[in-house]
């Protein structure tokens, strides 16, 4: 009896440590400090004459090594790398979003500088065809947060934030629409 007690606690304790540290990795990744999108690779006026609606996007929880692209009607946006945020002003109404991976530099020096850094897998010929496609539709009025992401399995993902609080819907593989 003394044996198996002393194992359950052991067991409870490791548990109750194992936990810790976890919640500990995920309220530092919460904390991470997002810088803004750099100019270069942003390729749509983040500013509008007319009263749009302010959509942020943020790159938070990435894990793959392919840099990002956000097409939103068909046209490319911006390019992400981790931990980055930029907010664009859209009209109301619906558009397409779509995350996938960031288009071959026309360059020769800069195209092989991407293979060398990010590997053959993140070259596609044709990236505005793949990737995670989700319909939105924007509400004059009502600001929108969503989380771009891309896991090692090469798997894009948009989520949206309902509020500031909410952090666990952009770390899921939630089912979205495609």
């Amino acid at each position: 009896m003394n044996k198996t007690s002393f194992f359950i606690q052991t067991v409870l304790l490791c548990a109750a440590a194992l936990n810790a540290g976890l919640s500990f990795a995920d309220e530092a990744q919460d904390k991470t400090e997002l810088t803004a999108v750099a100019n270069e690779r942003i390729f749509i006026p983040t500013t509008s004459a007319r009263e749009n609606v302010p959509v942020t996007f943020e790159s938070r929880y990435v894990t793959g090594v392919c840099d990002m692209a956000l097409w939103i009607d068909d046209k490319l946006s911006a390019i992400f790398l981790p931990d980055e945020t930029l907010t664009l002003n859209l009209e109301p109404g619906k558009h397409n979003l779509r995350l996938t991976y960031a288009p071959i530099p026309a360059n020769d020096e800069d195209r092989k500088k991407m293979e060398e850094e990010k590997g053959k897998y993140c070259m596609k010929e044709k990236p505005q065809e793949t990737g995670f496609l989700r319909e939105i539709e924007l509400q004059a009025g009502q600001p929108e947060k969503f989380n771009l992401r891309i896991n090692h399995g090469y798997l894009f993902r948009i989520s949206k934030f309902e509020n500031e609080t909410q952090k666990e819907g952009a770390q899921t593989e939630e089912p979205l629409k495609q």
